[in-house]
């Protein structure tokens, strides 16, 4: 386990009864200044009579009091091999997902990223970055962790939580890998799901690591591993926008303008290729609407089809019926991104995200939503924050993206009887003038 195990989980378990380092000092007669050099690893050979004093004084009984001697065993004949001059935590194992493309049009965002690394605030620090389905979250924090872990004395740990898997991990799960992750034995892991918890935050607390908490569902799944570290960054990456975490930082990852998304589409399919049909690499990159997720899908499928011109896929993805189907290389597919969102909806945001796709151009407003659904600002509340909305700057107005437009549509065919479609339009008829016949033409054949 490394040296500062029987430490860890001095702390541990002192905090489990609770006592402070002063009540365990009165009640086994052992100073407050011992316990707190065990406790930072300062002192790695306790004597067995101080163990025996320890285990009384913290009520361990059984396996409980066995392991915990055999931890104090075994950090005397690790000193005594090792003798290590200077004793510190655990090295935090490699967790970090390779960089597979390099980051492309982020360098604002890879600023604000270095801001919060350099914050120096005693109090915990996290930092929220959130965005819609295939905007690039999680290769902004692995191109983070890869950055800015060596500015951290313990590295940099990841750890993907799956919040749109139909499992996502639990705080208890998630703090048993992060355990692992902090060089834990996985016998001495305790199975208790709250005593796992309160190992993992006592090992946090004399660390100073980035720890990147990917791709989470919900502030609940979250809030029980932000543990007290100072100099500790949490940086946790959501499609929600998690506004019921007191988060000292926030980032909303918006698409790329249209010379970044070239710039994506050039750095996956290459130079000469790109710059020998310039226009059509535009039409193709607006087609995507600056998606990175879609962009980098386009780059591989001509990577992949080296006869393919690119303007022979910038005709595909004209076909708005077929855009999604053609956005998938492999296991990296754009309608799936955007399903894993939908089917986490409530039923009411789920109903007026599909209708909306019956509006003309991409922006909606409270009133109009109205016309779609019952309860809409609670709907178009829950759609902003699951980031399948934008909020545009005029209030009680939303926009949303173009290919999020085109999954919209298709959910509609799905998910709507043409007879209610149809009733739908002719309400937006009543309200307005505008000519909805084309549309109402389109959706029904």
């Amino acid at each position: 386990m490394g040296t500062t195990a029987f430490g860890d989980f001095l702390r541990f378990y002192r905090s489990r009864v609770p006592l402070t380092q002063e009540e365990l000092a009165e009640r086994t007669g052992l100073s407050m200044r011992a316990i707190g050099d065990m406790e930072r690893g300062r002192t790695l050979t306790p004597q067995s009579r101080t163990v025996q004093l320890l285990i009384g004084g913290l009520d361990l009984e059984g396996a409980e009091a066995a392991e915990f001697s055999a931890l104090a065993r075994a950090g005397r004949a690790s000193a005594a091999e090792e003798k290590p001059e200077v004793p510190g935590p655990a090295p935090v194992s490699p967790s970090l997902p390779p960089v597979l493309v390099e980051l492309t049009g982020r360098e604002a965002e890879r600023a604000q990223l270095d801001r919060f690394a350099a914050d120096t605030a005693t109090r915990l620090r996290i930092a929220v970055v959130h965005g819609a389905p295939g905007s690039g979250k999680t290769a902004l924090a692995v191109d983070a962790g890869h950055r800015l872990g060596a500015r951290f004395a313990d590295g940099c740990v990841f750890l993907d939580l799956r919040g749109m898997d139909s499992d996502p991990l639990t705080p208890a799960r998630a703090a048993h890998r992060l355990l692992r992750s902090f060089g834990v034995d996985e016998h001495q892991i305790p199975a208790d799901a709250d005593d796992k918890l309160s190992l993992y935050r006592s090992m946090l607390r004399d660390r100073t690591v980035l720890l990147v908490l990917d791709n989470a569902a919900n502030e609940a799944q979250v809030r029980p591993l932000l543990a007290s570290s100072p100099g500790t960054l949490v940086l946790v990456t959501s499609r929600n926008t998690l506004v019921g975490l007191d988060a000292r930082h926030r980032l909303a990852v918006d698409m790329l303008p249209l010379d970044h998304s070239v710039a994506l589409l050039r750095a996956v399919a290459g130079e000469a290729r790109v710059a020998a049909e310039s226009e059509a690499t535009a039409r193709v990159a607006t087609l995507c609407g600056g998606m990175p997720l879609a962009l980098l899908i386009a780059g591989n499928r001509l990577t992949s089809r080296p006869r393919w011109t690119i303007a022979h896929l910038a005709e595909q993805l004209e076909d708005g019926r077929r855009r999604l189907s053609v956005l998938r290389a492999g296991d990296l597919q754009v309608r799936a991104a955007f399903e894993m969102s939908y089917h986490q909806l409530s039923p009411g945001a789920a109903t007026l995200f599909r209708r909306l796709a019956l509006l003309p151009g991409t922006s909606a407003s409270t009133g109009l939503a109205a016309v779609l659904t019952d309860c809409p600002e609670e709907a178009l509340d829950e759609l902003a924050d699951a980031s399948l909305l934008g909020i545009s700057e005029t209030p009680g107005h939303y926009t949303q993206h173009d290919l999020l437009r085109v999954f919209a549509a298709e959910r509609l065919e799905l998910d709507e009887p043409p007879a209610v479609v149809q009733e739908l339009l002719a309400r937006l008829r009543h309200r307005h003038s505008d000519p909805y016949g084309e549309l109402a033409g389109a959706l029904v054949h």
